[in-house]
């Protein structure tokens, strides 16, 4: 969490100067900076304020422009697992985040099977008996409004907002902590750990059930494609929208149909932007397209991914930035709600196929006969995404 320390008692009455004085929201203790790349540290403030940041021993100085926004840009830097504190002030004011390591951060995203909790996961509760806190890995389990199938209630309705969406703080991972953590991204992780044990490692995840594509692409990009021109802004009435999912979104509305929800295209990457701004990451893990696979288009579904790597790398700022694509499981049953997932498994493998640094992680030989959409073996494919992302040079 992070901690706002006035310099003296009577700070609490600090001049309107620096009155708006904030780091964004991704910044608290615990936190890890992306190693060997540029991070930059952002925040809000009263326009023309002045702020300082320092860091191992260094300084910085910022200025916020006409909108309040301010940001400095730290260089490079190498690994290092000794927390560190990271200190932003301004006049009177100052925040500290506390033991901030550098190492790698990986992002977890997509829909239910990321999030998928590893207590629930085939040898999860066993993997929560033997664990004990390891101070390089760190958690950021962003957290959204369920989709689940009920109406939202007017304290639901109001988180909204891109700016309240997401909500939760790094920590060292504790064992309560990971049992409600997605099982692939804990076991990806760690897998990378026991490989390089020195190396402070981020998880950051904040996959959202039922989620389709379309809802975390900028909303930038659908507003100027004419191919995404029915999903803007009569999204519920939108044949690009799975039945399920408009039916879902409907339920969880009731009669404000005019509220934002998770499912609404362009929602949910502005609330990632809010929650993360722009943090650098070593790469980005991704289990989604189970909604989207009811639409049996396999040119449109492989440009939603697409264009939602390209607008991830724009805000990132990372043009190569490492994109895993997990593969639709094979499941059993006769619902045809899955009948299109083997089309659907085509757009993954065009994608992988078409695009540098995507790679796709198969998983139909890993086999489930459950028509259960939630295979919960996950460690399988965990070991997989770990693999190949050894690979990497």
């Amino acid at each position: 969490m992070k901690k706002f320390i006035p310099i003296f008692a009577l700070g609490l009455f600090a001049s309107a100067s620096c009155s708006a004085f904030e780091c964004d929201p991704v910044f608290g203790d615990h936190m890890v900076l992306q190693r060997e790349l540029p991070v930059v540290i952002s925040g809000s403030a009263d326009a023309s304020q002045l702020i300082e940041v320092l860091w191992q021993g260094r300084s910085w100085d910022a200025k916020a422009d006409s909108h309040g926004r301010w940001r400095v840009t730290l260089p490079a830097m190498k690994t290092s697992r000794t927390g560190q504190d990271l200190i932003v002030r301004s006049g009177e004011k100052k925040v500290i985040m506390h033991d901030v390591v550098v190492g790698d951060v990986w992002l977890f995203s997509g829909q239910s099977n990321m999030d998928f909790p590893l207590a629930k996961a085939v040898g999860g509760r066993e993997e929560l008996d033997r664990f004990t806190p390891i101070p390089e890995i760190r958690l950021l389990h962003h957290q959204g409004v369920s989709t689940n199938d009920q109406s939202y209630d007017a304290a639901t309705l109001q988180r909204l907002q891109a700016s309240k969406f997401f909500a939760g703080s790094w920590q060292i991972v504790t064992r309560d902590a990971l049992a409600s953590c997605s099982a692939i991204a804990w076991w990806t992780i760690i897998s990378l750990h026991h490989n390089e044990p020195e190396v402070p490692l981020a998880l950051i995840e904040n996959a959202i059930g039922g989620c389709g594509t379309e809802a975390w692409i900028p909303e930038t990009i659908l507003k100027s494609d004419q191919a995404y021109r029915s999903l803007l802004p009569d999204w519920l009435d939108s044949p690009r929208i799975s039945p399920w999912a408009r039916s879902r979104a409907l339920k969880n509305l009731g009669e404000h149909r005019q509220a934002h929800h998770p499912f609404q295209p362009g929602f949910l990457f502005s609330s990632m932007q809010h929650s993360l701004g722009s943090i650098p990451l070593r790469g980005v893990v991704w289990y989604q397209g189970e909604t989207n696979a009811e639409i049996p288009d396999k040119d449109g579904n492989a440009k939603l991914m697409m264009d939602l790597i390209r607008g991830w790398r724009e805000l990132w700022q990372q043009p190569r930035l490492p994109f895993f694509l997990i593969e639709l499981p094979r499941i059993g049953g006769t619902d045809p709600l899955r009948a299109n997932w083997p089309m659907y498994r085509q757009s993954q493998a065009m994608v992988a196929a078409s695009m540098s640094e995507v790679h796709l992680i198969r998983t139909t030989d890993l086999g489930y006969n459950s028509p259960d959409v939630h295979p919960p073996d996950k460690k399988p494919i965990a070991e997989r995404v770990s693999e190949q992302i050894l690979r990497l040079p």
